[in-house]
């Protein structure tokens, strides 16, 4: 849900095959992408800190079966959780390499080159978008 809006922000880089996308614009929808990235991390990390909390409590009360429960929602708060840092890891490779992708754009022969990066930069956002 809020992953999806960081996400579109990103995919904005990758707009029609016929419009190019500026160096600048991309550099800011990627920025954009990696902050909210961050700030969701930041949240899930605050949920994520509660719920150890809460399943602590369960234990010293002898509710082990609801503890059981809680801990099995923590494994999932902690897969999403390296899923944003993987995703965010991503944009940031993305934003090293803008100036590359840049230069081989204005140098590559009937766009072929430019086209399969943004086919792989589209499926990969797709890709880890759909798997959250």
């Amino acid at each position: 849900m809020a992953l999806n809006s960081g996400l579109r922000s990103a995919s904005k880089l990758f707009k029609s095959s016929q419009q190019l996308v500026s160096k600048s614009e991309s550099k800011t929808c990627l920025n954009l992408a990696i902050s909210r990235i961050k700030l969701l991390q930041n949240k899930r990390s605050l949920h994520l800190k509660q719920m150890l909390k809460k399943i602590a409590q369960f234990l010293q009360t002898g509710q082990e079966a609801i503890a059981r429960i809680q801990v099995e929602h923590v494994i999932r708060e902690q897969n999403i959780w390296a899923a944003y840092e993987i995703l965010e890891l991503f944009c940031e490779f993305i934003l090293t390499r803008v100036s590359i992708l840049e230069t081989q754009r204005t140098f590559s022969s009937a766009g072929m080159l430019n086209k399969s990066n943004q086919i792989v930069a589209e499926s990969s956002l797709d890709w880890v978008g759909a798997a959250l």
